[in-house]
Parts: C-alpha cells; sequence; structure tokens
C-alpha cells in the first residue's frame, strides 16, 4: 500500500524479455498501468466494473431528468405569465420532453395532459430506484461495497 496516498499499487504490464525496454542490468521498467478500452482516460476495471459504472451514469442522468422536471413544476406553479418567455422555463421543457412524450405514450388517452408530467416524474422515480437496487445487486454480487 502507498503510504502517501493511501492506494494499492496498479499491476504493471510483463514485458518480453527480449523488448528493448530494459533499464541497466536487465531490470524491466514499465509504469504504464492497463487501460479500460475505450476510455479516453486510465480505467481501472478491477475497481469499478464496466456494468456498475454504466449503471452510476444511468443513475445520474435519471437524477438529472427527475430534478428537471421538479425544476418546471416549480416554474409552473409561477403561472402562466411567468412561464411565457421565460428561457430557463423553455430549457427545462426542451430537456423533459422525451420523458412527457414517453408517459404520454404509456398512459391511457383518458389522462389529462396537464398530468402528463406528473405520471413521467413518478415513471423516472421509479426507475431510479430499479436501477439502485439493481446496483446494489451487482455490487453484492461481485463484493463489493458501494453505495447506491
Amino acid at each position: 500500500m502507498d503510504e502517501q496516498r493511501g492506494t494499492l499499487p496498479v499491476p504493471l504490464r510483463n514485458l518480453p524479455s527480449g523488448s528493448d525496454n530494459s533499464g541497466a542490468a536487465g531490470i524491466v521498467e514499465n509504469t504504464k498501468p492497463r487501460s479500460g478500452g475505450v476510455f479516453l482516460f486510465r480505467y481501472n476495471a478491477a475497481a469499478m466494473p464496466y456494468d456498475i459504472l454504466i449503471l452510476s451514469m444511468l443513475r445520474g442522468l435519471t437524477e438529472v431528468a427527475g430534478l428537471m422536471l421538479l425544476g418546471r413544476g416549480l416554474l409552473w406553479l409561477f403561472g402562466p405569465k411567468a412561464r411565457q418567455g421565460n428561457f430557463v422555463y423553455d430549457l427545462l421543457t426542451v430537456g423533459t420532453m422525451p420523458f412527457i412524450r414517453l408517459a404520454r405514450k404509456m398512459s391511457p388517452r383518458f389522462v389529462p395532459d396537464a398530468h402528463v408530467p406528473a405520471i413521467a416524474f413518478f415513471l423516472l422515480f421509479w426507475l431510479w430506484i430499479g436501477i439502485g437496487i439493481g446496483k446494489v445487486a451487482l455490487c453484492a454480487s461481485r463484493g463489493l461495497q458501494c453505495t447506491p
């Protein structure tokens, strides 16, 4: 364990013995850790596997969409004069429109259009709960301790 940073050392790649990357006295010096593939930065897949990383990103995006719906609802409470021509309300409307359209397609026709954003919020809420449960289950199956 590295005492200064409190981290474990990164495993190094083994180079073939005939490589010309050897230092003095035949000691192989390779300081490059294994990289993760498609990411632009070094990614340690053993610390956080790809499936848990993807679920974490999806959960974060779900949180952003839910907060955008909450903000849109808060601005809706101020009345039509406050919403008309408001840049922030228009931005929140554009950001939440895919979820509202999905909720409209999923809900029956007798549901009024005014209630569809609330349905979209509750769908996002239950999606957020489900992703959290899935992340906890994946972490537990791998023996990792992660927060939902």
